[in-house]
């Protein structure tokens, strides 16, 4: 996200704010404390989905660099058993 980008929106957010503090000056004390619940429901409910989302990211990243470990691991197994198979000498032919 460039300035430019950064700064419209920060002005778009800045805007809605101004609009909706001007219209809550107008509503009724009820009205406004519902709107306040509201917001804070949305808001919290918004945090909890990008924190799980979040979460899940980083489960997920683990889960392949475990998976990874795994194979890396097995790979090279299989490489010092091959190598100490072809380090036994066999039996000539007779």
């Amino acid at each position: 996200m460039n300035d430019a980008t950064l700064r419209r929106v920060l002005d778009i957010g800045r805007g809605l704010a101004r609009r909706l503090m001007e219209r809550a000056d107008r509503l009724h004390p009820v009205a406004l404390v519902v709107l306040v619940a509201v917001l804070l429901a949305v808001g919290y409910g918004a945090g909890v989905v990008l924190v799980a989302a979040a979460m899940a990211v980083v489960t997920a990243v683990a889960a392949l660099l475990k998976a990874a470990a795994v194979l890396v691991a097995g790979w090279l197994f299989v490489r010092l058993v091959y190598r100490l198979a072809a380090s036994i000498p066999t039996r000539a032919a007779s």
